[in-house]
């Protein structure tokens, strides 16, 4: 009696166990994207490649001051301090969303930048949907933004 009480236990425990290459999803990585000008370092980066048509797109834009000496930022917009614009672009035609929405404040902040400091602003934190607040499509997108007149961009997937 005992032996068939193990045998049914042990057999109900290797027939639930299925052996599944797949059985952990692959980690989406952050991607980013860098431009140095007059020793500063200037990042667009997005917390992973791959988003889902119903998720909220987020992206920052970092400076790093390379320099051995302070160096000044001029930021337009108040307390985002983000100097530009951004786009996702769908076969580089279709604009699904931009931003910022509205007009920029006319505000100058003037923002010293110790030498080997971050300045780190989140500049996209938006639901994904087209200009006009419907679903998007899954597909290959185009991430860009502009800086301080750089232009940055990021290849991104939606599904």
């Amino acid at each position: 009696m005992r032996f068939s009480i193990v045998t049914s236990i042990l057999i109900l425990f290797f027939s639930g166990c299925k052996n599944n290459s797949n059985s952990v999803a692959p980690v989406d990585q952050s991607l980013s994207v860098s431009i140095v000008r007059d020793s500063l370092q200037y990042t667009l980066e997005v917390p992973k490649t791959v988003f889902g048509v119903h998720d909220t797109l987020i992206a920052s834009m970092t400076v790093y001051n390379q320099s051995m000496s302070t160096d000044t930022l001029y930021l337009q917009g108040g307390s985002s301090y983000y100097n530009g614009r951004w786009t996702l672009n769908k076969d580089s035609t279709r604009t699904i969303m931009f931003g910022p929405k509205g007009p920029i404040p006319l505000i100058i902040v003037l923002f010293p930048l110790a030498s080997h400091k971050t300045l780190e602003s989140s500049i996209i934190h938006e639901v994904i949907a087209d200009t006009s607040g419907a679903a998007v499509t899954p597909g290959s997108y185009t991430l860009q933004a502009q800086f301080y007149g750089l232009t940055f961009k990021l290849n991104i997937s939606l599904q």
